[in-house]
């Protein structure tokens, strides 16, 4: 009798390995899983009714030059709306001015001082960056919007544009001048797991989440970052798209990020 149990327990472990063992964890193998874990837990805490904000504004269909030209959001409306309104509203926007960086621009066109004009002078995320709970809640849509994305296994079919807005926001020079250490070494937990899962699901890693990296490592005044001979100029080089070094050696930005996570939170 014990040996028919024992049996049918080892057969039951064999089916459930053989149902789900082509099903990769690519967050087993994190080494600071238990970091990025709490991170979530406490965003959970106070984000779970931002995902779909009752008050974010919808924009006119279909969305011609016309309508761009005498459509304006009241800024009454804007000051009055909740912080996940304002985040909803920015994503809702159809224009692609939102960024990230200039599809349009060539040449030397500066994408970093592009995204951060845009950011300046649209009134939903210069009145989002005043609110306290922003970049909390910014990063609580992000860290879920990347979560649903990493459901799709067929890079082919995955659209990050929405997710990318909410990075570069994430990233900007708007954001960077008011965060804090703790906020800093989130940005810095987050990306990078967000990028070691993209990397190993889809073979190559975002760039949005890489210029993330990039801006907390700035304002953490990381040293040997902040030495290396890309910044021989004193500052990063940039093009259309951003950060050079995003696109250019994203693996070097993510060596830099462990490094110090390896020095300061284990």
């Amino acid at each position: 009798m014990k040996a028919n149990i024992k049996f049918l327990t080892v057969a039951l472990c064999l089916a459930v390995a053989a149902l789900y063992g082509c099903k990769k964890d690519y967050s087993s193998d994190f080494e600071f899983e238990d970091n990025y874990i709490a991170i979530v837990d406490e965003l959970n805490s106070s984000g779970k009714e931002c995902i779909s904000p009752k008050d974010a504004v919808v924009y006119p269909e279909p969305w011609t030059k016309e309508v761009a030209d005498t459509f304006t959001i009241p800024q009454a409306t804007i000051e009055n709306m909740s912080t996940c309104g304002l985040i909803q509203t920015f994503l809702n926007h159809p224009a692609a001015i939102l960024g990230p960086w200039c599809h349009y621009c060539s040449g030397g066109y500066d994408g970093i001082i592009y995204f951060n004009s845009i950011i300046t002078l649209n009134p939903v995320p210069a009145e989002l960056l005043t609110r306290d709970d922003a970049f909390d809640l910014l990063l609580f849509r992000y860290i879920n919007m990347m979560k649903e994305l990493f459901k799709e296994n067929d890079p082919e079919k995955v659209s990050t544009w929405l997710a990318d807005n909410i990075a570069m926001i994430l990233a900007s020079d708007n954001i960077r001048l008011s965060l804090t250490k703790q906020q800093a070494e989130k940005l810095l937990v987050v990306s990078l797991r967000i990028s070691e899962t993209s990397e190993k699901k889809w073979g190559y890693y975002l760039n949005a989440n890489t210029h993330i990296m990039v801006s907390a490592l700035i304002s953490l005044q990381y040293e040997a970052f902040l030495n290396d001979p890309c910044f021989s100029s004193g500052s990063l080089k940039t093009d259309p798209w951003g950060y050079r070094i995003c696109h250019d050696n994203p693996g070097l930005i993510v060596k830099y990020v462990r490094d110090y996570l390896k020095a300061n939170l284990l």
